[in-house]
Order: C-alpha cells, then sequence, then structure tokens
C-alpha cells in the first residue's frame, strides 16, 4: 500500500510539468524538469538500468566501464570494428538517450578535467584537462566577494593541481597555476600558502575534531557581503558558535533581463491589503491569483462564513462594508517561507488590522525595528510612501456577482 502511494506522488511530482511561453501554456511530456530536485536521482537511476540492459544485451563487453552522469570512460579490447557496433549497440536502446565517441589521440583522452594518458609499462597516468575555449578567467581578486571566498578558489585550484598531476608534472602545474591566478590579481604569497596547504592535506583525512567543530555549530547565518561591515558581524557570530555564509549582492545573473514570460500582476504569489470602511484592514499572503483568492472571500461574506476567515466575521459582527474593490498588493514573493514573514511584517506595521491570532510572529528582536517603520495614516502622503505599494483594481479580474454600491463596474451600468 505505502509503495503504490510512493509510486503515485511521484508521477505526480514528474508528470505535472506546466509551463507558459509566449502567453501559451504548455506540458513538459517527455523527461524532467531543469532544476527539479528529483530530476538527478531519477537520472542516475535510469543510466543505471540502462547499463545493465546494455551490458545484458550485448556479446563483447568492455574490460572497464566507469560512468560519472552521463560521461563515460571505457577500455575496449576487441578491436575498432566491434567498438564501432558497441556505439551503434547503445544507441539502439533508447531513442532519447544516444552517445558520441571519442577515441585516445597520441595515448591521451581526457574524461571530465582529467587528462587521462597511457604510460609505457601499461599503466595509465593522469594530469589537469583544460579545454581549448578555457581562458583562465577566474573570479578577481578585486572583486567584491567575501576574502574566503577567494581563498577557496586558490584553495581548491591548487588542491585538483596536486591530487590529479602526476609527481613528474605536478610543479609544470604549479608554475601554470601561480601565473593564471597571478593574471586575475591574486599575490604569489596567498598562492603559495593555498598550494602548501593542499600539499599537507594530500595524504591527510579530516580528523574527527575537525567534525565535531562542525557539529559544535549552532546554526546558519547567511548575510549579503558588505566589505568592512559583514566582516566584523562574521567575527561575533563566530564567538556564538554561528557558521557565518556570504553571498553577493549583484550578480551577472541579476543585472540580465529574465527571458520567461512574466504572470500577470493579479496571478502571481503576493502578500494583500483588504481595507475596511471602518478604517481597518484584513492583511493576508496567498500564491494564488489573487483574483481567485477575492471571490472566495466575497462568497465567504454573502454567505456569512464566519468560522472560516474573520473578514466573514467583522462584515457580519460590526455591519461594515468590506471594500473589495481597493484591495491592495502590499509584497510580491515566490517563497513561501519568505512570504510568510512579510505577511507577519505588514501585520505588525498595521496595528489597525481585524487579522485572527493564528500568523506567524516575529521575534522580539525585529519588533523594535518594525515599530519605526510602521505605516502611518493614509491621508499623510508623505508616510505613505514608507513602502512602495501597488494598487490594483481586482473588480477587473472578476464579474461582481451582487451589484455592490463601491464597485465601479455596477456604478458606470447603473449611469
Amino acid at each position: 500500500m505505502v509503495r503504490q502511494k510512493l509510486h503515485s506522488l511521484l508521477e505526480l511530482c514528474t508528470k505535472t510539468t506546466v509551463f507558459t511561453y509566449q502567453d501559451n501554456i504548455y506540458e513538459q511530456t517527455n523527461g524532467m524538469a531543469m532544476g527539479s530536485r528529483l530530476a538527478p536521482v531519477f537520472a542516475n537511476i535510469f543510466m543505471e538500468w540502462f547499463e545493465v540492459d546494455a551490458m545484458n544485451t550485448y556479446m563483447q563487453k568492455p574490460k572497464m566501464w566507469l560512468r560519472y552522469v552521463d560521461d563515460t570512460v571505457v577500455v575496449w579490447q576487441h578491436g575498432v570494428d566491434k567498438l564501432q557496433s558497441f556505439l551503434q549497440h547503445l544507441n539502439s536502446i533508447h531513442a532519447n538517450i544516444q552517445f558520441i565517441m571519442e577515441t585516445e589521440e597520441n595515448g591521451k583522452l581526457p574524461f571530465l578535467d582529467v587528462m587521462v594518458n597511457k604510460q609505457p609499462n601499461g599503466k595509465f597516468g593522469t594530469g589537469v584537462y583544460r579545454k581549448s575555449t578555457h581562458t583562465d578567467r577566474y573570479l578577481h581578486a578585486d572583486s567584491h566577494y567575501c576574502p574566503s571566498q577567494k581563498m577557496e578558489l586558490l584553495h581548491t585550484m591548487a588542491t585538483r593541481a596536486v591530487r590529479i598531476d602526476e609527481e613528474n608534472h605536478v610543479n609544470e602545474e604549479k608554475t601554470y597555476l601561480r601565473q593564471a591566478l597571478k593574471n586575475n590579481g591574486y599575490t604569489i604569497k596567498n598562492i603559495n600558502k593555498a598550494i602548501r596547504k593542499a600539499e599537507k592535506r594530500k595524504n591527510t583525512t579530516r580528523n574527527d575534531d575537525e567534525e565535531n567543530k562542525e557539529d559544535e555549530k549552532k546554526g546558519t547565518l547567511i548575510l549579503p557581503y558588505i566589505q568592512g561591515i559583514t566582516d566584523r558581524i562574521s567575527r561575533i557570530t563566530q564567538k556564538l558558535k554561528l557558521r557565518t555564509v556570504f553571498k553577493p549582492n549583484t550578480v551577472a545573473g541579476s543585472l540580465l533581463r529574465n527571458p520567461k514570460n512574466k504572470l500577470p500582476e493579479t496571478q502571481t504569489p503576493v502578500v494583500y491589503e483588504i481595507p475596511c470602511s471602518c478604517g481597518k484592514s484584513y492583511i493576508r499572503q496567498t500564491g494564488r491569483a489573487i483574483a481567485t483568492r477575492i471571490k472566495e472571500y466575497e462568497k465567504d461574506v454573502d454567505y456569512q462564513r464566519t468560522e472560516k476567515l474573520s473578514v466573514a466575521e467583522h462584515a457580519k459582527n460590526k455591519g461594515h462594508d468590506i471594500q473589495f474593490d481597493k484591495v491592495k498588493i502590499l509584497n510580491k514573493e515566490n517563497h513561501f517561507g519568505k512570504r510568510m514573514y512579510k505577511e507577519a511584517i505588514e501585520i505588525e506595521k498595521c496595528p489597525e488590522n481585524f487579522n485572527r491570532e493564528d500568523e506567524w510572529k516575529i521575534s522580539k528582536t525585529c519588533l523594535s525595528i518594525i515599530q519605526q517603520t510602521k505605516r502611518k495614516s493614509t491621508n499623510n502622503t508623505e508616510n505613505s510612501s514608507i513602502q512602495e505599494k501597488v494598487t490594483i483594481n481586482v473588480m477587473e479580474n472578476y464579474r461582481c456577482r451582487k451589484g455592490r454600491p463601491k464597485c465601479q463596474k455596477c456604478q458606470k451600468q447603473q449611469q
């Protein structure tokens, strides 16, 4: 029974891939969506099945078959003609899985970032492999990134050099690495320091003391990196046994236009405000189309479903008019957790609300800051710019059912 339910859930997660393009809605019918957390798992499971089926259905088998995701390195001992036949066999198993083949040249064959070379004694040697299009451009030393992230780049490059290269070629790789990193603004002192650290750690493993130090950390704090400010904060958080992670404020992707079609404003996840004629407001978040959500509120008010939401309860008990035609979008946020926090902040900033007490709560540490940015009366135009709000007329998105006097469409029809 559990297995059937799991199978149904996996089908639901993998077969309901819907997206929009140029105002048309499409469904992906083959493969998995890029970015899906299940995609790498399913890809590996499929490729494992593919490998077993390929080997069991062919007479000659390779001496060695190693795969990393979709890249394979193979040792074939049955001749070139049989190798081409084996390639055709692989490409005949599944129409969407097609292999291309690259054979060794001068006893060398690249695999990922490793150059595998055949030695005279029959053994294999390794070295760092760079494509012909490689430009040696890395994160520049003058970039506005945390210094620890720049040093990690040096450590990563140095570790790859000392671990992949053979002993008789490692000095050549170190010389190349020093020049490439120097061209990216790094000092020889820091480069040599990273190389020495990589050599020291080459034959050692992480000990229990280092693992215990990581386990002692109480949590992780993610902060935008601002030189001279967040550096000091990290020194304080270390004393509190918090791991601090910095992220850059601006990256190239944030400066480029997103090619994806933007959803209409009324169909994106938002935090919104529904005002009442008494001056109070109801603040809530939704991940659905706000026009649909307002329709539901209207029905709740019409049928006096006071047990569901405080909007209908307020309208019934107080006899006030809920102004559905003056709904305001306070914030846009796709991430559910962030949206819930923004909802809680907006509720705190607007004490004149009739929300119930079951919303998320803001920590006492943040309350003092929020108190300083509480929204003032809407009559004060200077204070109304505390937070930019996008006002929409929701009545344009659905048909009014009862001809309310405050509905703009109904007023036009009556005139």
